[in-house]
């Protein structure tokens, strides 16, 4: 009984960070795509801000369905867990897109680390992603 809790817990564990680390890597290719992009437009135009909404939006909802080929079982089963999960998860992508944005930005630029248009952006990534893997499962 103690060893199916043990291989439950590490189940959700790995699915978590492995969830995360996916995310983090595909974070980094789009910021670094939409870096390269904000050299031909101005980085802090209204257009450029919807532009890496939209860039992330779309991104999640294709990684999200990407990430379900390369691992599709679902280990999260308890509701709670699934609500936490769908709660936290976007918040760390928004803060994570912060930071990757600030570390591709500052050797060019003297800038705060914390941005809230791309802290809006991470979310909007994360809860499509996040969304996109729960809807491939139904």
């Amino acid at each position: 009984m103690f060893l199916i809790i043990i291989d439950a817990l590490l189940a959700a564990v790995f699915e978590i960070v492995l969830e995360f680390v996916l995310g983090i890597v595909g974070e980094f290719l789009l910021e670094y795509g939409l870096d390269k992009l904000g050299e031909k437009i101005s980085s802090r135009s209204g257009i450029y801000e919807l532009l890496v909404i939209i860039g992330h939006g779309f991104f999640g909802v294709v990684l999200g369905i990407g990430s379900t080929y390369i691992y599709s079982d679902t280990v999260i089963e308890d509701q709670a867990l699934k609500i936490a999960n769908f709660i936290v998860m976007p918040l760390i992508f928004g803060f994570s897109t912060c930071l990757v944005s600030w570390l591709l930005e500052r050797s060019t630029t003297d800038r705060r680390i914390f941005q809230f248009s791309e802290f809006v952006a991470g979310v909007v990534f994360g809860i499509t992603y996040i969304a996109a893997r729960a809807l491939t499962h139904m």
